[in-house]
C-alpha cells in the first residue's frame, strides 16, 4: 500500500483540520508533502482536490488503492469546470489513474527478452483502449455522457481526449442524449475547433445526419449557428456557418430533414442560402433545388414561408436555362409551383421578373392541378 495513502488513513484529517492543524501557521511539525495530502484527504470531495490542486501524484496514489473505484469518476470530475480549465497534459494524467495496471504490466513485458513481447505488448495497449472506451461511454443518472458534460463545462482537453477514445458508431450514438448533442453543445461555444474535431470523426458521407441532429427545441446545430451568426450577430458565428457548410456534402439528403437548403429556407436567412448556393456548381444547382423532401422542394417551401425575398436570391442563382423550370416546378400535392403558390400569397408576389424574357408566357400560363395558373391571380 502507498506510504501516502497510508499516512493518511492513520490520522484523522477531518479532526486535524477541525483543530486547525493543517494551516500554514500550525505549530505541529509535518511534512509538506503529506500537510498537502492530508489536507485533500479531509476535503468533502478528495478526488476533485487532488485535481484541483494539481496533485497528480496523490491522485495516481488514490487510484492505486481504488478508494475511488465505485463511484463514476468522470462525471465527479465534470460536475462543474475547473478554475482555471486543466490542460491536455493534466488530463491525460488523471486518465492514466484509470489504466495503471495495465501501464505497469507493459513497463514489465518490456523488461522481457522473449519473442512474445512485442504480441504481449499489443494486447495490453488494445486492453487500454478498450478500458478507456468503456469510461468514456458512461452516462450519468441524469442522462449526460461524458463527452457532453465535457463540453458543457468547457473541459475542452477532457473532451478532445474523450473524442480521441470514439469511433464513429460510438460518437452518434452517445452523441444525442439529455436532449442535445455534443456538436450542438459545441457550437453554442462558438468553438471552431472542438466543431471540427467531432464532425472529423465521421466519414463525409455521415456528416448531414449527424448535423441534423435535433434537441429540445427542435434546433439543430445549424439553426444555432446560423441564429447567432445572422440574427445576434455574435462574433464568429457567421465563419461557424461557413465552417461546417464546408465540412458537409451540401448535396447530402436526410430522410427526414431533407438537405441543407430546406434547413435554410425553414430558418428563412438569405446569407445562409446564398452560402449553400455558393458551394454547389452552376450545372448542379438546377437538380439540387428541386431535390424533394414531404412533397416539396427548398423553392415551394420558401415561397410557403412568405421568405419571397430568399425564394428570389436562389432563383436569381439558377442557370438563365433552368430559372423558368424551377419557378413552375409542381409540388406532390396538388401541383402548385413556386410561382403559383408567391402570387397566390396575401403579398401577390410575382416572380416573373426573375425568369428570361423568352420563358416568361409559357411560366404565366402553366397551370396547377386545379386548372390555376398565374395569371388568374394577375
Amino acid at each position: 500500500m502507498s506510504l501516502r495513502v497510508i499516512a493518511g488513513r492513520s490520522i484523522n484529517p477531518s479532526n486535524l483540520k477541525a483543530l486547525g492543524l493543517l494551516e500554514e501557521d500550525s505549530m505541529l511539525f509535518l511534512p509538506g508533502t503529506l500537510k498537502m495530502d492530508l489536507k485533500i484527504l479531509s476535503e468533502k470531495n478528495p478526488l476533485r482536490a487532488a485535481i484541483i490542486n494539481k496533485n497528480f501524484d496523490f491522485l495516481k496514489a488514490l487510484f492505486k488503492q481504488r478508494i475511488f473505484e465505485r463511484q463514476n469518476v468522470f462525471h465527479l470530475i465534470l460536475q462543474e469546470p475547473f478554475n482555471p480549465h486543466l490542460r491536455k497534459d493534466e488530463v491525460e494524467k488523471v486518465m492514466s489513474c484509470f489504466v495503471l495496471d495495465e501501464m505497469q504490466s507493459i513497463s514489465d513485458v518490456k523488461a522481457l527478452e522473449t519473442d512474445e513481447r512485442d504480441n504481449k505488448i499489443s494486447k495490453i495497449e488494445t486492453s487500454i483502449q478498450l478500458k478507456k472506451e468503456k469510461m468514456i461511454n458512461v452516462v450519468d443518472e441524469s442522462n449526460n455522457s461524458t463527452l457532453i458534460l465535457a463540453i458543457k463545462c468547457q473541459e475542452i482537453a477532457f473532451a478532445e481526449i474523450f473524442l480521441q477514445g470514439l469511433n464513429n458508431e460510438t460518437l452518434k450514438a452517445q452523441s444525442k442524449v439529455d436532449g442535445t448533442t455534443a456538436l450542438i453543445e459545441a457550437v453554442k461555444m462558438n468553438d471552431i475547433k472542438l466543431v471540427e474535431k467531432i464532425l472529423e470523426k465521421l466519414p463525409i458521407k455521415d456528416r448531414w445526419n449527424f448535423v441534423c441532429m435535433r434537441n429540445q427545441q427542435k434546433e439543430t446545430a445549424i439553426h444555432i449557428a446560423v441564429r447567432d451568426g445572422f440574427v445576434n450577430l455574435r462574433e464568429g458565428s457567421i465563419d461557424m456557418v461557413k465552417f461546417i457548410v464546408e465540412k458537409i456534402d451540401v448535396k447530402s439528403r436526410n430522410i427526414k430533414e431533407g438537405t441543407i437548403l430546406h434547413i435554410a429556407v425553414e430558418i428563412g436567412e438569405i446569407g445562409f442560402a446564398s452560402m449553400i448556393l455558393d458551394e454547389v456548381l452552376d450545372c448542379e444547382k438546377k437538380d439540387f433545388v428541386q431535390i424533394f423532401q414531404d412533397s416539396s422542394s427548398a423553392l415551394h417551401i420558401a415561397a410557403r414561408n412568405g421568405f419571397i425575398d430568399l425564394l428570389r436570391e436562389v432563383i436569381r442563382r439558377l442557370p438563365d436555362n433552368a430559372k423558368a423550370s424551377c419557378v413552375m416546378l409542381p409540388d406532390g400535392l396538388a401541383g402548385k409551383t413556386p410561382g403559383i403558390i408567391a402570387i397566390e400569397s396575401p403579398n401577390r408576389d410575382n416572380l416573373i421578373d426573375e425568369v428570361p424574357l423568352a420563358d416568361r408566357d409559357a411560366v404565366m400560363r402553366f397551370e396547377d392541378e386545379m386548372g390555376c395558373s398565374m395569371l388568374d391571380f394577375l
